[in-house]
């Protein structure tokens, strides 16, 4: 599988941006300081409210898995490996069952 991680809120100052919003502007508009967004936008502090995050989202326009940097490709050929690899497992855990009896 195709995975991207970037580390934690490293697209938070370029979403921000985006929507033309300082640090200030968006502090104001969740409620908190603007250093707390500094923090964020420098992986210095890990966002730990699940309200604000959500409210984030909104003002930003984007979803949360956005803000991680995160993108999931999955090609045809993952999907079935995927799929193999589940079989398998409950095969193997049936032939465990099978011999503890």
């Amino acid at each position: 599988m195709s995975k991207k991680i970037r580390k934690p809120y490293s697209k938070i100052k370029e979403l921000r941006e985006k929507q033309g919003l300082t640090q200030q502007e968006m502090a104001e508009m969740l409620e908190i300081t603007h250093t707390s967004i500094a923090n964020w936008e420098n992986n210095r502090a890990l966002l730990d409210k699940i309200e604000i995050l959500s409210k984030l989202c909104t003002i930003l326009e984007c979803q949360i898995h956005d803000l991680f940097g995160y993108t999931h490709e999955i090609t045809e050929q993952d999907a079935k490996d995927e799929r193999l690899k589940i079989i398998q497992d409950r095969l193997h855990k049936k032939q465990q069952e099978q011999t503890d009896k």
